[in-house]
């Protein structure tokens, strides 16, 4: 009988093994638990960076913008506001003070313009070269300023006698800021004024944009 009762010693070996397996198992939660945000922490850094050097990697941009023209100057004589699409074309170039952004701007507008004797409705398409500088605020925000200059297609339609074209420069400038919501998506809100020198009238306005961000 006394062969299958443990005596002192054996009930006291069986105690600290079992206090072994139970500290080991503690061990291992506790570890689980400091390691946990850690790991959440790398998988979301892992993430961003994925994002980022995908943004970083993409350097040709398409925007695709529309706003409204809300005339200054002698041009609110004849007409207050008109309608803005543009798409703009670039290349970017990065570093760690900022980037650049080489590109294409072409931009159709329409307004209706109201005088004394004449009234008309007017479309200008405009196509020229312009120059993007920005700063990144953020991972996935930047901030930039723009400048474009090139020329306008005026097109005229008076007391609807038919259009009468004619080749005039525009200057256009502006603020705006980026963000990338998905890896190569996003959206810009950009303020810009713009100037069309046509021969009679100086035609000038702002023109808050939104505008679709795509880069490949």
């Amino acid at each position: 009988i006394k062969e299958y009762i443990p005596d002192q010693k054996q009930i006291s070996e069986l105690h600290l093994a079992q206090e072994r397996e139970n500290n080991q198992g503690l061990d291992v939660l506790q570890s689980l638990e400091h390691n946990e945000p850690e790991v959440l922490e790398e998988d979301t850094n892992e993430a961003q960076s994925i994002l980022s050097d995908g943004m970083s990697s993409s350097p040709f941009s398409i925007n695709l913008g529309v706003s409204s023209l809300l005339t200054t100057g002698e041009a609110t004589q004849y007409f207050a506001s008109g309608i803005d699409f543009s798409l703009f074309g670039g290349y970017r170039l990065s570093n760690s003070a900022g980037y650049l952004v080489f590109g294409v701007y072409t931009a159709l507008d329409y307004f209706k313009a109201n005088g004394m004797l004449i009234s008309s409705e007017n479309i200008l398409i405009s196509f020229g070269p312009e120059l993007r500088a920005g700063l990144e605020l953020k991972q996935f925000a930047a901030m930039f300023v723009r400048f474009s200059t090139g020329g306008t297609v005026f097109m005229i339609d008076a007391n609807n006698t038919g259009y009468r074209t004619m080749l005039v420069p525009y200057i256009s400038a502006g603020l705006g800021v980026d963000y990338f919501f998905l890896k190569n998506i996003g959206i810009s809100f950009i303020s810009n004024y713009n100037l069309y020198m046509e021969a009679s009238t100086l035609i000038s306005g702002f023109l808050p944009s939104f505008a679709v961000n795509f880069r490949f």
